[in-house]
Order: structure tokens, then C-alpha cells, then sequence
């Protein structure tokens, strides 16, 4: 297909090495793990140009109130064009077909993308990164029991996707106590602690601990609710470092997240 024709299309399995690239290249942490949870749970949208996908984003259903949007990425030489929000616009139109309201989060540059098409900000995350010389993931335990940490998770962000938390066991450590359910997984350049979830926030820093065991050496990220009280000033003793601030924004009716209950996200990918 020609650039100037450039069209979105839906993406599939074997558009995942393309995807990846895409990933990789804007220095984000995904692996071909996450990719896939898009491919088989959700729709990856691609723009190309000269044969190539130069642009991408996905929606992932929660079902029955919320669609997650996010992997919204453009090539460098293929900025400027209005790829990422053509893409957005197809992803939230998909999600309006499905009764959903669109909900993702932004970095600085996105938030303004998507404030342009309606979006409206919910609240604000920041990414708190450890360094450690080995960025591997930790090596999958126990997970939550199911019913305790979707509850968690429901009264946390408003919505309920189980689904998505089986997922994220299996891919690493997931721990739980006596008020908290906390999970991680694997990634490029760092092993990602999140979404965790309390009861109260006194059961923040029993989830760290539980979470953290084991993980010395390792390189790890947090996406922290900047609401949620007490987790910046735990991290920081934790020497955790602020590296990026995202903003949660929703298009129409999306319950905003609860600080005291969801204290950290699963990432931008899944919220």
C-alpha cells in the first residue's frame, strides 16, 4: 500500500514481529507476552506504509462497562501524520460498538492527543523505576485467590476483569495477605510490580514486602496512583526512583480509580 494511502487495518498474529519492533524501539518495557494478550483477548489496529506498520493500537474489552485502550505507537519516521489518533478514534469507535466506555493512560505527549478527541483525565500515575543488572522476571508463585483479588480489583478501579488477572499469575509472582492481592510480570527492561490492591492503605506496604522478597538484583517499575496515600514516600524509601507521570483518562462514564484501594496500575497496557 502506498504511504499517501495509508489506511487502518486489524492486525494479527503475524503482524506481532512488526509490533514488537514498534515496542522496542520507543524504548517501552513490552514483551511478545503482552502483545499477545491484545491478539488473542482484544484487536491490535495498524497503519503501514511501504508495506511496513508504522503505527498501532489496541483495545482490550472489560466487559461490561470499560475497554482499555493503549500500544498506541508511530514510527519515528512516520510522526507528524496523525496515525496515533486515527488509530485511537478506530479503537474508541470499536468500543462504543460494544456498549464500553474507552478508558487508557496517557504520557505527556498522548494526553494531548486524546483531549482532542474528548477524553477527560481521571487521575494521575507516575512510574517509579529500581535499577538492578538484571532486568529478567521473577519466577512465577502461588496466585491470589481468585475471589479476593477481583474484589480487590472491582472496588479498586470500578471494573471487573478476571480474565486479565489469571493472566498476569502466570507470568509472575503474585502475592496476597490479609487485606491486598499485589501481581507482576516480566518485561523487556524491567520486571513490573502491579496492579496491587488494598483494603486500606496501611496494607500497601505488606504487599511491597510480600512482592519485593526475592527480588534483590532485579530491575523493577511501578505505575503508583499518585492518590493513593503514602506510596510515593514508600517507594522512595525503597529507593525507587520517579521516572515518568502518566494521566488516566476516560471518553464518556468511567468510574475514576479509588486511592485507598488501587494503589498501583498493571501498566498502561491493561490499566
Amino acid at each position: 500500500m502506498a504511504s499517501s494511502d495509508a489506511a487502518p487495518e486489524r492486525l494479527t498474529a503475524a503482524d506481532l514481529p512488526a509490533c514488537l519492533a514498534l515496542s522496542d524501539l520507543a524504548g517501552w518495557n513490552q514483551i511478545e507476552a503482552d502483545w499477545r494478550v491484545f491478539l488473542d483477548c482484544g484487536a491490535v489496529w495498524g497503519i503501514r506504509v511501504d508495506g511496513e506498520v508504522a503505527a498501532s493500537a489496541a483495545l482490550l474489552p472489560y466487559p461490561p462497562r470499560i475497554a482499555w485502550i493503549s500500544m498506541v505507537l508511530t514510527a519515528a519516521a512516520a510522526r507528524g501524520r496523525g496515525f496515533g489518533s486515527r488509530l485511537t478514534a478506530v479503537a474508541a469507535a470499536e468500543a462504543k460498538r460494544l456498549g464500553l466506555a474507552p478508558q487508557l493512560d496517557a504520557t505527556g505527549d498522548g494526553e494531548r492527543i486524546y483531549s482532542a478527541l474528548g477524553f477527560e483525565a481521571l487521575a494521575g500515575l507516575t512510574r517509579w523505576r529500581r535499577e538492578g543488572p538484571n532486568p529478567g522476571g521473577l519466577a512465577p508463585a502461588a496466585a491470589p485467590a481468585p475471589t479476593l483479588a477481583d474484589d480487590l480489583d472491582r472496588a479498586g478501579i470500578g471494573f471487573s476483569r478476571p480474565a486479565m488477572l489469571r493472566r498476569l499469575a502466570s507470568r509472575g509472582p503474585a502475592v496476597s495477605g490479609a487485606g491486598f492481592a499485589a501481581f507482576s510480570r516480566d518485561g523487556r527492561t524491567a520486571h513490573h510490580i502491579g496492579p496491587i490492591l488494598t483494603e486500606s492503605p496501611d496494607r500497601v506496604e505488606s504487599a511491597l514486602a510480600a512482592m519485593l522478597a526475592g527480588a534483590e538484583g532485579r530491575a523493577l517499575i511501578v505505575d503508583a496512583n499518585d492518590a493513593a496515600p503514602g506510596v510515593a514516600a514508600l517507594l522512595e524509601r525503597l529507593e525507587f526512583r520517579p521516572v515518568r507521570a502518566f494521566r488516566r483518562m476516560a471518553l464518556g462514564d468511567a468510574p475514576p480509580p479509588d486511592p485507598a484501594r488501587y494503589c498501583a496500575a498493571a501498566g498502561p497496557e491493561f490499566g
